[in-house]
């Protein structure tokens, strides 16, 4: 009885730890600063932590979350965490899954999306603050299998493995999936490889890739750097009075400047 009860416990044990071990491929957290262009003013206005995990040998899991820093982006939403981000994909980092869930004082945001062969299914629903809500799924026809909805950096992640791994290209326009946008869920971002630069941290001089993104409806521009390997580093955009740097700070600990 005795040998029966240990060999069931083991094979629980055994079980549980094959359910839930799942291997943490890569993790750190992304600082946004900005910097003003008509004063002295410069700021942390947030931090990306994130984790990547594989779920299994075809499956990769990009989790992240924004937190606020700045207190005018604190006011402005009246909570420091804006947003909770997830993401699937393939060994090609091609998207299987997407979920994106927030909830601030202009209210409460749930997205999420499926992909079916080349069919994405995406799930809708806003309550705004007056308490009126907004419920609506649709399909597209995916063109190219990944999500562009704002900068966030675990979306960036996936972009520059996807430069790095599949674009043969110098110049591409990508027809990516906006699921935040029902009426217009596919956009047009094109993606140019620029010439390669020098990251300086501290003492710390490394040799970047660099890549433009513009988003068809001018909702960014931006440039991204990464490893030759495809790993994001950083990214940078500018509007006519700020700009801003976002990059791993776990990586690059005393800064993160871009030398042209």
């Amino acid at each position: 009885m005795k040998k029966v009860f240990t060999m069931t416990l083991a094979l629980t044990l055994l079980g549980a730890l094959i359910g839930t071990a799942q291997k943490v491929v890569d993790s750190g957290k992304f600082l946004y600063q900005t910097i003003s262009k008509t004063t002295p003013k410069n700021e942390i206005a947030g931090e990306e932590p994130f984790k990547i995990e594989e779920l299994d040998p075809n499956r990769l899991k990009i989790t992240s979350n924004f937190v606020a820093k700045s207190q005018e982006l604190i006011s402005q939403f009246e909570t420091d965490k804006l947003f909770n981000e997830t993401i699937t994909v393939n060994k090609d980092w091609k998207l299987l899954e997407y979920s994106l869930q927030s909830e601030t004082v202009r209210g409460q945001l749930k997205v999420s999306v499926t992909v079916e062969g080349q069919i994405a299914k995406i799930q809708f629903y806003f309550k705004s603050t007056d308490g009126k809500e907004q419920s609506q799924a649709r399909e597209v026809i995916l063109e190219d299998e990944f999500v562009t909805t704002g900068i966030a950096a675990g979306q960036l992640i996936v972009i520059q493995k996807i430069i790095t791994l599949r674009m043969k290209e110098q110049k591409r326009t990508f027809l990516a999936l906006d699921p935040t946008n029902l009426e217009k869920p596919l956009i047009e971002l094109t993606v140019e490889r620029l010439s390669p630069v020098k990251i300086k941290s501290g003492a710390k001089v490394l040799d970047a890739q660099r890549a433009k993104l513009t988003r068809a409806d001018g909702e960014f521009s931006l440039e991204i750097f990464g490893s030759s390997e495809g790993v994001l580093w950083g990214f940078t955009g500018e509007s006519a009075t700020t700009r801003l740097v976002g990059y791993r700070h776990d990586l690059f600990p005393e800064g993160f400047e871009v030398l042209k």
